[in-house]
């Protein structure tokens, strides 16, 4: 009975028919969900880094941009 194809619950969810298939789409899923979220924590890195420099003064990300001479 534990070989059956249940519609969840029961003894810990999906039977192990399902293993295979879904493990290797989960996996597949993870990754391409971890590599997005890399992607946006680097932009979101770059974007605090220009943030502090221009907070401190500094345009040095900013090629166009120096605006702390007047102050100096």
């Amino acid at each position: 009975m534990a070989e059956t194809h249940s519609e969840g619950g029961g003894e810990g969810g999906v039977g192990p028919s399902y293993s295979k298939p879904d493990g290797d789409l989960l996996n597949k899923m993870a990754q391409m969900l971890a590599d997005h979220l890399k992607d946006n924590v680097h932009g979101l890195q770059n974007n605090v880094n220009r943030l502090q420099g221009e907070m401190n003064g500094g345009g040095v990300r900013d090629s166009h941009a120096n605006p702390p001479q007047h102050l100096v």
